[in-house]
């Protein structure tokens, strides 16, 4: 038994039930990775501030995730944010975000959010609302 979204579903070979139903869903088989939480993600990176290139980071098996910056009169202008297409779909943009964001609060910038992916978070996680300025 494993979780995803709080739904639990039982695998029977190509056999998918949810618990709170009584209809299955007939699949093709395929590999199962966990799915993690927000926590998880986080804790398994670590944000880096370069200040030199202007960008939050992680480094991920040798490569690299960002968030571009224009810090500027007490503002942060988040600019692009980028996974490489290998890790894209796995949470890793998300957290990023959310670790960045963590930090400028710490800071106190206020944060414009130029770039679609920061401002989709924001709209998801409205706890982050209060950085932003207009």
């Amino acid at each position: 038994m494993w979780i995803h979204e709080s739904v639990y579903l039982k695998l029977n070979s190509t056999k998918y039930t949810r618990e709170d139903e009584k209809e299955s869903l007939q699949v093709q088989p395929f590999a199962v990775w966990p799915v993690l939480s927000d926590k998880q993600k986080q804790m398994s990176y670590t944000l880096i501030d370069n200040e030199a290139k202007k960008q939050y980071e992680f480094h991920i098996d040798g490569d690299l995730a960002r968030i571009e910056y224009i810090k500027a009169q007490g503002k942060i202008f988040f600019t692009h944010t980028e996974v490489p297409e290998k890790f894209e779909g796995k949470g890793i943009g998300s957290a990023l975000v959310k670790q960045a964001l963590e930090d400028i609060q710490q800071k106190g910038l206020g944060l414009v959010p130029l770039c679609p992916f920061v401002a989709a978070y924001i709209n998801r996680h409205p706890e982050y609302n209060s950085l932003v300025v207009k």
